[in-house]
């Protein structure tokens, strides 16, 4: 009802009119404004090309120069990731070989380990040893064995070589002796 009310006045025709005036003067100033920064701009990048131009246009060695220059550095730049890609590359088999030699160390580690009693564990030695021709045996002339078995602690390395070495003499001397007797 208010609209028709001012309709009949002309008076909403009158404030909308000079709204869109208002609008429209803001916005053709902000063109304006728009329009001048960008022929400046314009005419910053024309002047620096033409001088450009005009400096490189006289001077060709300072242009080979530059492109010298440019190529040098990016020589160097490559030189630089080369000799980086060689010492990462160095330091890898650096870490490799230091992994290489932890397992060595630790399988020797474990090689010694095995050999060694644990001291929660008491190790037993089963020995066995034959005596030939006892008395007391019911064939003396034959030469049969008693086995005697006993038990010990087990010896360290160059004692259980020895007992080792030992046994087996014994087993060939008792042997030898076992057919010798047989062919008699």
């Amino acid at each position: 009802t208010n609209r028709n009310i001012k309709l009949k006045k002309e008076q909403f025709l009158e404030t909308n009119a000079k709204w869109n005036e208002s609008k429209i003067n803001q916005s053709n100033k902000l063109h304006k404004k728009n329009d001048e920064a960008k022929y400046r701009s314009i005419g910053r990048i024309l002047a620096e090309t033409q001088h450009e131009n005009l400096v490189l246009s006289t001077d060709k060695d300072k242009e080979r120069e530059i492109e010298r220059e440019k190529e040098r550095k990016h020589e160097m730049e490559w030189e630089r990731d080369r000799d980086r890609d060689r010492e990462r590359e160095r330091e890898r088999e650096r870490d490799r070989d230091r992994d290489r030699e932890r397992e060595r160390e630790r399988e020797r580690d474990r090689s010694r380990n095995e050999n060694k009693p644990n001291d929660s564990e008491e190790k037993l030695l089963l020995i066995i040893k034959e005596h030939n021709g006892d008395s007391k045996s019911e064939n003396p002339e034959r030469g049969s064995g008693i086995t005697v078995i006993e038990f010990s602690r087990t010896p360290q390395k160059k004692k259980k070589r020895s007992c080792t070495i030992l046994a087996e003499k014994e087993s060939e001397n008792n042997s030898e002796n076992n057919s010798q007797d047989v062919k008699q």
